[in-house]
């Protein structure tokens, strides 16, 4: 089985540009030396003085795994056509992890339409209704599918008991 990381804070960091700003507005940026040592401006990411902090970012990052994971899957099948799932899992938990951001920390942006939630959210649910698709296509099978009670799928258990038959008095079945 193929299983797939989580995100960094910098993948999360490229759906949310605009909150990699610390408080007098300068963009925060990963340091990446050169091939001369000499530092150059990198990625956009989140720090301390950033809101949410990288703190709070790898905290939602591993509270949106869990989420994704239960909805895609945790690891997928040996098929060579199932290779680009993981990268694909991981991306979709950077951008689920953006959303999470945006409505625990501006939602008065949210619902005034004034954050980037709206297009995040449409971009989520294409690019997640795509990969389980892919999932089922060439794996067979995708969490929380499991409505004709066949066993749960992807190791999930089946519960699927047998009507109750004795009556507990005035016509009441347990």
């Amino acid at each position: 089985m193929a299983e797939w990381e989580a995100p960094t804070v910098e993948q999360v960091a490229l759906h949310l540009p605009t909150r990699t700003r610390d408080r007098n507005g300068g963009i925060v940026r990963t340091p990446a030396p050169t091939e001369d040592g000499d530092p150059v401006e990198g990625v956009r990411t989140f720090s301390d003085v950033t809101v949410p902090t990288r703190d709070e970012v790898v905290f939602a990052i591993g509270e949106s795994v869990s989420f994704i994971q239960s909805d895609v899957g945790a690891e997928f099948c040996d098929l060579e056509e199932a290779a680009s799932f993981p990268e694909k899992a991981t991306r979709l938990t950077a951008l689920y992890t953006a959303m999470v951001l945006e409505l625990g920390y501006y939602p008065e942006q949210v619902q005034k339409g004034q954050s980037p939630y709206t297009e995040l959210k449409k971009l989520y649910d294409q690019r997640r209704e795509f990969l389980r698709s892919e999932v089922e296509e060439v794996c067979g099978d995708v969490p929380g599918d499991d409505v004709a009670g066949d066993g749960g799928g992807w190791g999930k258990p089946d519960y699927d008991f047998e009507a109750p038959t004795t009556s507990l008095g005035r016509g009441t079945v347990w």
